[in-house]
């Protein structure tokens, strides 16, 4: 996989941060500052979400895991390849993104 997220803490230096991103970079992989301190890194954290939503689909008799794994793989997995999520609601749904496409979509 060419993400490579980095953490630093309080005793790591700018300028530290940036030599690791020159040198990922470098070697054609992608960072990503992870700029506070949280448990896990931010994609793994998105993926477990995506999985407890799974599991709760399965749990609920909604579709099975192969069901679940086709509905990925063939919907959104396609335009994921490419940009994230909140590229794809902005292509959608032009300068107000998420909220043009579900005006219900100013939860927080």
């Amino acid at each position: 996989m060419p993400l490579v997220e980095l953490c630093g803490s309080e005793h790591t230096s700018a300028a530290t941060i940036t030599r690791a991103t020159e040198l990922y970079s470098a070697v054609g992989m992608s960072p990503l500052h992870v700029r506070t301190e949280i448990d896990g890194f931010i994609a793994d954290r998105l993926m477990e979400a995506m999985w407890r939503e799974a599991l709760w689909l399965i749990h609920e008799d909604v579709a099975t895991a192969a069901e679940i794994d086709d509905a990925v793989r063939l919907g959104p997995g396609l335009r994921w390849a490419f940009m994230g999520p909140f590229m794809t609601y902005r292509i959608a749904g032009g300068e107000l993104g998420m909220r043009h496409s579900w005006p219900s979509s100013d939860r927080r």
